[in-house]
């Protein structure tokens, strides 16, 4: 442990020196994250804990964020992670992870290309993002957290009612190249966006979002067409399958408002039709423990209900945020409160908790191996 202490020490210090550059911008975020689990040892996903896991564990993160520009030629910027897992009778691991590292180049005022791995911050979801099928899903838990990037050619063009980004993106382990393109415009009090995307050796896949204001309140929603299905599913033999042919629809319909106090409150209905039909879930829980691979905590059936509650400076330097998830299908609901302490605007403590119940259909109880959660968060800029 200590030596992963001097490591992340040294990564900070070094960050400063660097920040000597005049068109140079360095800084980063130092993260420690220790979980505790309370298992439920009668859950039919993992009954006596057949899988091993951890019920405590500790995650350390350090992020380090580099921006270089000297003229229009010249502009590089990187994002690097380095994390380091500990678990309870379990080898620490060591992860490099290098989430973007690109350069831009301005044609003109109106095109604007980008070349290496960067992010798409596709969509316009809170908690998920069904249009944005080039990166992975986000995780409803926690919809702020960083995704690594993507390697791929961006060309983004403005025109004077819409504008158009095209991207080819490398696809690492299949080996092959995938395209993509986005187009957008605005309407009124709307932004709305058109998506296309052909993955290797399938066919496309469509997708359309908006998001308007109106004063303090925002609509959005997200509306996807995707073949193929990454989900695994059962049939009453206890066989595994996947679906790979079948076009399924996704759609989310949100919005969030802003009160005079400051509070803010957020809500997505999340509609996924890859999600386990009654039937479906009958053959799964028959087939138990022999497939728990098919398990997914949230997004288990078709409906999904997310809802947020955020106060910031309830007392000029702590802040409560509250957030619910419920599968619609069962009744299932998770409570993730969060009590944040900020001392100054470069350090940061979070508790979190998370509480769940199983819901009222009987075939479903007893799924969730993992209940109850605390999650303790310090993290420190720089």
């Amino acid at each position: 442990m200590r030596k992963n202490i001097v490591i992340l020490l040294f990564f900070s210090l070094s960050i400063h020196k660097l920040n000597a550059g005049i068109n140079s911008r360095f800084h980063g975020r130092l993260e420690n994250r220790f979980y505790y689990y309370l298992l439920d040892n009668d859950s039919k996903v993992n009954p006596d804990n057949l899988f091993r896991i951890q019920n405590v564990s500790n995650v350390s993160r350090l992020f380090l964020y580099a921006d270089y520009y000297k003229n229009n030629l010249i502009n590089f910027r990187s994002r690097i992670l380095y994390k380091i897992i500990s678990e309870r009778h379990a080898q620490t691991r060591y992860e490099f992870i290098l989430h973007e590292l690109n350069w831009d180049y301005s044609i003109s005022d109106q095109i604007l290309v980008r070349l290496g791995k960067q992010r798409m911050n596709w969509g316009t979801g809170y908690a998920w993002n069904p249009t944005n099928t080039v990166q992975p899903p986000k995780d409803p838990f926690q919809p702020a957290e960083e995704k690594e990037g993507v390697n791929a050619l961006k060309i983004h063009t403005l025109f004077e009612k819409f504008y158009i980004t095209t991207l080819g993106i490398y696809n690492s382990e299949k080996k092959n190249i995938n395209i993509a393109a986005k187009v957008g415009t605005s309407l009124d009090n709307y932004e709305i966006s058109g998506y296309i995307h052909k993955m290797f050796n399938r066919k496309y896949n469509y997708g359309f979002d908006f998001v308007g204001f109106y004063n303090d309140f925002e609509l959005h929603g997200e509306f996807a067409l995707r073949q193929g299905s990454e989900r695994m599913y059962t049939d009453e033999a206890g066989r595994i399958f996947t679906n790979d042919n079948d076009y399924f629809l996704k759609f989310i319909i949100g919005g969030s408002y802003t009160l005079n106090s400051g509070l803010m409150i957020i809500s997505e209905y999340y509609y996924d039709q890859t999600g386990y039909t009654r039937k479906q879930i009958e053959n799964y829980v028959s087939t138990l423990p022999y497939s728990p691979i098919v398990y997914q905590s949230v997004g288990f059936g078709r409906h999904v209900l997310f809802l947020t509650v955020l106060k910031p400076r309830i007392l000029e330097r702590f802040s409560i945020q509250g957030s619910v998830l419920s599968n619609l299908h069962n009744g299932s609901i998770m409570f993730i409160p969060d009590f944040i302490l900020s001392p100054n605007e470069k350090l940061s403590f979070t508790i979190r908790l998370m509480l769940s119940t199983s819901g009222f259909v009987s075939i479903e109880k007893k799924l969730n191996p993992v209940p109850h959660m605390l999650r303790l968060e310090g993290q420190l800029y720089f």
